[in-house]
């Protein structure tokens, strides 16, 4: 990899899954594990992260633009709430809840609610990891009705 860091750091964040990734490092065949420990090591050493996820097509509706697409607004809400928790599972952070750590049943829920963001907000900026909590739905409930605070 005789890239410097800020190349090597551009490819990174430029690129989604170990195949776009490693192709745009220069490497020819489909990626080993050799090759991978090697990329995630030098990531590592720079404080920065692959990104693994390829976005989802909701990912890149607006707020407005996926109500308008949907049937009705369950379907909506829907769409968010499946899309929030495969991101949340893969983010690799614990399915459990961060107030009391039950771990037989988890919702993930939104630190900041999906109606606090305007009509023109990516999906993808709404379900952010860093928008993302998973509670127990008795914790769930208390911090959406005001209750709990984070």
């Amino acid at each position: 990899m005789s890239f410097s860091d800020q190349e090597f750091i551009e490819i990174i964040n430029s690129n989604i899954g170990w195949n776009q990734i490693t192709k745009a490092l220069g490497y020819e065949t489909k990626p080993s594990s050799f090759t991978i420990n090697k990329i995630k090591a030098r990531c590592e050493s720079l404080g920065i992260s692959p990104k693994l996820n390829k976005l989802s097509p909701v990912d890149s509706e607006t707020k407005d633009g996926l109500l308008g697409k949907r049937k009705n607004y369950q379907s909506y809400r829907t769409a968010i709430r499946k899309r929030a928790e495969k991101v949340f599972s893969n983010s690799g952070k614990p399915l459990k809840c961060a107030i009391c750590g039950y771990d037989l049943y988890v919702e993930i829920a939104h630190i900041k609610a999906v109606s606090d963001f305007p009509g023109d907000t990516l999906i993808s900026e709404i379900n952010s990891e860093d928008n993302l909590i998973a509670l127990c739905p008795n914790h769930h409930w208390e911090y959406d009705h005001g209750i709990l605070k984070l």
